[in-house]
């Protein structure tokens, strides 16, 4: 059985598709946010002159004008660094895996 699909209705389909397939955005695209600000970090702990046994954790207060999503916290000129990519922004430290000093 052989179907055949006239040239018209092929010729209105793809029409269609190609009308309705183009969207007209009626939003304006969104401009970013400028930052002028500088963000603003904070230790909130540990403390000055705060000893450790095992673990050290780190708890950072972190803001900006147009939100944070990043802070890295890097410890020993480097030699341990951490990537905190959500708040509370907070990391623990194994103080074995840092240099005595």
């Amino acid at each position: 059985m052989r179907l055949t699909i006239p040239r018209e209705l092929i010729t209105v389909v793809l029409a269609g598709m190609l009308f309705f397939g183009c969207s007209d955005d009626s939003e304006p695209p969104v401009t970013p946010v400028e930052d002028t600000e500088a963000p603003t970090l904070s230790i909130v702990s540990p403390s000055s002159n705060e000893t450790f046994a095992d673990t050290l954790i780190v708890k950072l207060s972190a803001s900006d004008n147009v939100g944070v999503t990043k802070v890295t916290l890097s410890i020993d000129n480097g030699a341990l660094t951490r990537e905190l990519t959500a708040a509370p922004w907070e990391a623990t430290i194994v103080i074995a895996s840092l240099q005595d000093g």
